[in-house]
């Protein structure tokens, strides 16, 4: 198959339209075997940084470990819990942002996952509230959330202009006279 100047300018096109692609689960580690009430809570974000726009929380619950259980294992997950998160931002008078985690949302099923929309850049405070079957329990953390970034926007720009540039160049090329006379 023969690529030529159209392709090129096709997979420019493509370049300058993509968006970074955000995978479900995992991410930054923002809270770590917390305690809450009888469970113990980890959770992630991401993007990692953390920016103004779509986010991703990935939250596992776990019954807290027996006192004779060797240290670092945790319990059981708990599968049966109803997860509510609440983004409260710390810097002004915006609304706080209120949602549940999931199994549905999430790709491992013993975890809880939720997206939801951050709009300002800088301290926010997350408020995990769980339902689960040995009681409630909250715990909370904070996260700063730095502003958009355009870096990746006039990477992918860029990329795609040097595409576009190479297209035309080889187009140009292949359309000059030849100077050259047959021998």
């Amino acid at each position: 198959m023969k690529f030529g100047w159209r392709w090129l300018i096709l997979l420019g096109w493509w370049l300058a339209a993509v968006q970074p692609l955000r995978a479900h689960g995992g991410g930054a580690p923002v809270l770590t075997n917390a305690t809450a009430g009888p469970y113990l809570v980890s959770a992630w974000m991401q993007p990692d940084p953390l920016r103004v726009g779509e986010v991703h929380l990935t939250v596992a619950v776990t019954e807290t470990p027996a006192p004779d259980a060797p240290p670092g294992e945790g319990g059981p997950p708990v599968l049966e819990a109803t997860v509510g998160v609440q983004a409260r931002f710390l810097g002004g008078n915006i609304s706080p942002i209120v949602t549940k985690a999931t199994h549905e949302e999430a790709v491992n099923k013993i975890l809880y996952e939720t997206d939801f929309h951050i709009p300002q850049a800088g301290k926010w405070e997350i408020t995990l509230a769980i339902e689960g079957p040995n009681g409630p329990a909250e715990t909370r953390f904070t996260v700063d959330v730095l502003p958009v970034s355009r870096r990746n926007g006039w990477l992918i720009g860029g990329a795609a202009v040097v595409v576009l540039l190479i297209g035309w160049a080889t187009a140009r090329r292949r359309r000059a006279p030849s100077s050259g006379k047959g021998i």
